[in-house]
Formats: C-alpha cells, sequence, structure tokens
C-alpha cells in the first residue's frame, strides 16, 4: 500500500476560496500576457489576430486584476473581465480600478466553472498560474471556457508546470510539505518551508543537494504568496506538453506555440537536432516541441491556444514578409564589440565585420546597411516607443527600399530582426506601444501614482513590465505632480521623514532616473 508523505485532502471551492483570501496571491502585470505580445506570435505564425486596441479580454484567476487593471489604463477602446475565487482579492482590484476612474473593465466574484457560453466570445483569453494549481473539474472547466468563449480568430495564454522538469522540483516540494503540514498561519508555513530546505540544501547527497540548491536559489527572491500557491499549494499537478494538449484537442482547441518565442525550425538548426526532429517528430510541431522539452528538462510553459478551425492557417516558417506591421522594442543593453575584441574575432568572421553584443548574444553585421541598423538599434536603448521595420530600413540608409517590396535590402535587415527576435533581444508587439514623454517637472503616472498611494509593492509601466517599489518610492511618487522643483520634492521628502533628514538631491536625481528608465514618468 502507497502511503501519503503528508496527507492530501480533497479541498472544496470554499476552501480554496478561503485560502486565497487569507493568503492573497500577489497580483502583478505579467509581461508575456500582454494581448499585443500574444497578437505578435499570432502573426508571426501567419494568423490574423484580433486588434488589441479594441478587443475583449477575460482573465480566469485574475487576483486582484493585478494583470488586467494596466492593461484597461492603457487601452481605453478594449473591454476587459476577470475572474477570481476570492473575493477578498476581488475587492481589493475594484478598489484600484476605481482609484483610476476605470470604466472598461469588471473584476468578478465567480469561479471558473460559473462561465457559460452565455458569457460571449473573447478576443483573447489569459489564464496565468492556474490550470496546474487547481483540481481536475476546474482544470476541464478552464478549457471548456477557452473553447466555447474563444472568439473566432481569438487566442488564448495558458501556463502550467511542466514534465519532465517538474520531476526533480517534486521533492523540494514534498520537503516542503512534509515539514509544514501541521502549520495553520500562512507567513509561517511559508518562513518554516524556507528554512527547512535552507537547511538541508548544502548537506544533502548528490544529486539532491544541486537540486536543493537550485531551488532555494529560485526561491529567494520569490514573495511568501508565490511559495505558499505554487510549491505549497493543496493541487500542483504538472503535465506533458503531450497531454496538455491532448486535453485542450477534446474543447475544440489547436496548439498555436508558446508567448516565450524562439524561431521557427530551432530543431533544424544543427545536423544533430536536425536528425533528432526527422527521426523523432516526423514534421508534427507537438511531438518536437516535446522532444525539446526533455532536451532542456523543461519546467514551466504558457501556451497559446486558438479554435480548432485555425489550425490549417498556421504557418511555421520564418516568413520575413510577416514582419511588416509589427512594432519592435529593444529588451537587451546591445553594445559594439571594440576593434581589438572584433580583430580576435577573425576566426569566426571577417575582422572588419562589425559584431554587436548582449549578455548571451553576438550578431555580426554582415553588410554595412546591417551595421548601421546595429548601430541605431544599439543607441536607442530600451527607449520609450517601439519602432516598425521601415523605421529600421530607413536607419539603415535604404530610404530609398521603404516600399511594401521585399528588396535584398530590406531581406537583410529583417533576416536581423528575426535574429534578434529568436535571441529575446528584441521583442515584438501587434500595435505601436510609446511611454509618455516626461515634461521638465516630473510627473508620476497615473498607474504609478494610485499604486503608491495605496501602498502597492509595486506598479508597472506602458509596457506591462513590473517595477516593485519600496517605501521611498512610494512616497516620492506621490510628490510627482508635475510642479514642483527638485528643490522642493527634496523638502517634501525630509518632512515626510520628520527627524530624519538624510534625503538629499543626490538621492533625488538617482530616483527620478530609475523612474525613467522604468517609465514612470508623464
Amino acid at each position: 500500500m502507497n502511503i501519503p508523505l503528508y496527507p492530501v485532502a480533497a479541498a472544496s471551492g470554499r476552501a480554496e476560496e478561503q485560502a486565497y483570501d487569507d493568503a492573497p496571491y500577489e497580483s502583478n502585470a505579467f509581461g508575456q500576457s500582454h494581448p499585443a505580445r500574444i497578437a505578435a506570435i499570432a502573426h508571426l505564425l501567419g494568423l490574423d489576430p484580433p486588434p488589441v486596441e479594441t478587443a475583449r479580454v477575460l482573465e480566469l484567476g485574475c487576483a486582484s486584476g493585478g494583470n488586467l487593471i494596466p492593461l484597461a489604463l492603457h487601452f481605453a477602446r478594449a473591454h476587459f473581465t476577470g475572474v477570481d475565487i476570492s473575493g477578498r482579492q476581488i475587492a481589493s482590484g475594484a478598489q484600484r480600478a476605481a482609484r483610476l476612474g476605470l470604466k472598461n473593465i469588471e473584476l468578478r466574484h465567480a469561479g471558473i466553472e460559473s462561465l457559460t457560453a452565455a458569457d460571449g466570445k473573447f478576443d483573447y483569453i489569459i489564464c496565468h498560474g492556474v490550470y496546474s494549481w487547481v483540481p481536475e473539474p476546474v482544470r476541464d472547466a478552464l478549457l471548456r471556457v477557452c473553447g466555447e468563449n474563444l472568439a473566432d480568430g481569438g487566442i488564448a495564454f495558458v501556463s502550467y508546470n511542466t514534465l519532465p522538469g517538474w520531476h526533480f522540483v517534486q521533492p523540494v516540494r514534498d520537503l516542503m510539505l512534509y515539514w509544514t503540514q501541521d502549520i495553520v498561519d500562512p507567513a509561517e508555513k511559508s518562513r518554516v518551508a524556507r528554512e527547512v530546505l535552507g537547511s538541508v540544501k548544502d548537506i544533502a547527497a548528490e544529486p539532491a543537494g544541486n537540486i536543493y540548491r537550485k531551488e532555494a536559489d529560485t526561491l529567494r527572491p520569490a514573495g511568501a504568496s508565490y511559495v505558499l500557491h505554487d510549491h505549497l499549494e493543496l493541487h500542483n499537478a504538472p503535465c506533458y506538453l503531450k497531454d496538455f494538449v491532448a486535453h485542450a484537442e477534446r474543447h475544440a482547441l489547436a496548439y498555436l506555440g508558446d508567448a516565450a518565442f524562439t524561431l521557427p525550425g530551432l530543431l533544424e538548426s544543427t545536423p544533430l537536432l536536425t536528425g533528432l526532429a526527422e527521426k523523432y517528430a516526423a514534421g508534427d510541431i507537438v511531438r518536437a516541441e516535446q522532444l525539446l522539452d526533455f532536451l532542456r528538462n523543461r519546467r514551466f510553459r504558457e501556451t497559446l491556444l486558438v479554435r480548432k478551425a485555425m489550425q490549417p492557417l498556421i504557418r511555421r516558417s520564418s516568413a520575413l514578409e510577416r514582419l511588416d506591421g509589427l512594432h519592435f522594442r529593444l529588451v537587451e543593453t546591445l553594445h559594439k564589440d571594440p576593434p581589438i575584441a572584433a580583430h580576435m574575432a577573425a576566426l569566426w568572421c571577417h575582422p572588419e565585420t562589425a559584431i554587436y553584443r548582449t549578455r548571451s548574444s553576438a550578431f555580426k553585421a554582415q553588410s554595412a546597411s546591417a551595421s548601421k541598423a546595429l548601430a541605431w538599434l544599439a543607441g536607442r536603448g530600451s527607449a520609450g516607443a517601439t519602432f516598425t521595420l521601415r523605421d529600421l530600413t530607413i536607419a539603415a540608409g535604404l530610404a530609398a527600399e521603404t516600399e511594401t517590396d521585399m528588396t535584398d535590402g530590406k531581406r537583410h535587415l529583417a533576416a536581423l530582426v528575426w535574429e534578434l527576435l529568436g535571441s529575446t533581444t528584441l521583442r515584438a508587439y501587434a500595435c505601436a506601444i510609446r511611454a509618455p514623454t516626461p515634461g521638465r517637472l516630473p510627473m508620476a503616472s497615473a498607474l504609478a501614482l494610485a499604486d503608491a498611494a495605496l501602498g502597492a509593492a509595486s506598479t508597472s509601466n506602458v509596457f506591462h513590465e513590473h517595477v516593485k517599489l519600496g517605501d521611498i518610492q512610494r512616497r516620492l511618487l506621490q510628490l510627482l505632480d508635475g510642479k514642483s522643483t527638485p528643490a522642493q520634492l527634496v523638502a517634501g521628502m525630509q518632512e515626510q521623514h520628520g527627524s530624519e533628514k538624510r534625503f538629499s538631491a543626490v538621492q533625488l536625481e538617482s530616483e527620478l532616473e530609475s523612474f525613467a528608465e522604468n517609465h514612470l514618468l508623464c
């Protein structure tokens, strides 16, 4: 008889609701689920996704709306609906939305099972961090809703824990659950779970010790709510990609791809991988991706699904023409190698070829126009606005080649963009996104100001990037009214600190620079 290491009881819906009321899940913007990023991937794969600006968006398991509210603020003509089982979290989200004066969002206290076809069609359905962490009937309801309520041409985003990677994490979860099974208080449960993992990671025999140390490093920056609702959650059912797709297919859904974009044809990038793909995948994208999961020991996926009827329209090749109509943003620092480094790279390429690098990738400028394009990108940095392929073509000195026809010069640049996308140096969006240009006197964005006033631990920017806030940042943001001079801001911060007068002009400059870099000013 197989006796479980720790008791696993079937929780009622009310018990699950109480768990999230007692310890709310930290609800933040999750960049990968941005509809404009999802739509861009669909466009790259040959589909014509619904316009994000006027979309109907549904989030299943929205917590307190931390992912939806910023989107509702930035896309005023779109409509957003979120459902969550926790009444406490829904109330918190409603307060935040009301403070921002949002009229295009509805946060509903309800279970996923309550949704039916009568709730209408949605262009984008987001379900992040739910599928693996709920009982089987709710998992099935989740995909039923995606099948019934996804509009023609719409896209669903579903994240979940995957095998084989989670086979290696499961002992960590078992360890933490076993030593915390009798602890009721959520904060204490999280603390003890981390403590026991920290106690065993350096003395456990290998290979367990290595697994424990890696997981301890992963959990170190995570909040208590993550530990509680991921590793210590009652339900945590990782699965293979093939099984998730099979479940989705039972609800008339098809696999499109993943939000973590990789170049089509990755399995053909080396002779060895090509041989594996030909032998074991035979043109089947799910088998190919499953093979990659085994090779990478993958533990998490963010899968994109479409209606089954859309499957014949998917095109899995690097068609350069599909880059037209998209918008791009550099998300990693790009710099040119100094001459000596370029000379030392002569064995890799011609010594006169310009080489640009990020922390993990290198790009060769195969032509003068490509060199100009890379230099332009490096000079932009993480600018506050996206750009198009046309913008890059002009920057490369190919102004005469900006017609819709794909000339050789433009084709070379498009190939460079595909390479940058595949390395995650560039990020693609289906619509233009532009951060406000800060005025002469600093002013906080509406979202950052509202979040600071509510005492939030974080906020987000127009690119849906999560930005942490400390006490000093929250206080300062509330003073940034677009009217106060630097001297007045320093005085205001010193006054708030009472007898502590250490906030200086130098610190103000540093904080404002950080706000500007994170696009929190307008």
